[in-house]
């Protein structure tokens, strides 16, 4: 799980990159064809580029310990005391996944109200005539008295 969230983090960062290089140089250009394809290459890099993994080592060469007589090593049976320890993965998690609930009762409350304002919305008709042939007109706006 934990290798999950730094995927996210290194795509994420790779995005948002990629996006103001875009913002501050790239968006006033009108080669709107390369600009494309910029945004692509950089969607594309971010979801590669975090796969990759560089890694140095470095070996050390071990200093001998001199005198050490394991008798004099002090033993203790002391048992370690259980700590309360945050597990930020489940925290992170369950921030997004209440940040998802809430937008998601947003969208259903506001396609409510669209479908309200649709479905009570009256339409009228009026009879134009004109010199030859009368024409019906569906008016799609509410009815006003004015």
């Amino acid at each position: 799980m934990e290798a999950l969230f730094i995927y996210i983090a290194k795509s994420a960062g790779l995005v948002v990159m990629f996006f103001c290089v875009y913002h501050f140089l790239l968006r006033k250009e009108t080669f709107f064809n390369t600009n494309r394809w910029f945004l692509l290459a950089g969607l594309g890099t971010s979801v590669l580029l975090p796969f990759l993994v560089y890694t140095k080592t470095i070996l050390v060469n071990p200093t001998p310990v001199s005198n050490f007589v394991l008798s004099q090593v002090p033993l203790s049976q002391t048992t370690p005391k259980e700590v309360f320890v945050i597990n930020w993965n489940y925290v992170l998690l369950a921030v997004y996944g209440l940040g998802f609930l809430i937008l998601l009762i947003k969208f259903a409350l506001d396609f409510y109200s669209l479908q309200s304002v649709l479905k009570g919305k009256k339409f009228t008709s009026k009879l134009i005539s004109s010199s030859s042939t009368p024409t019906k007109i569906l008016l799609l706006s509410p009815i006003l008295n004015i």
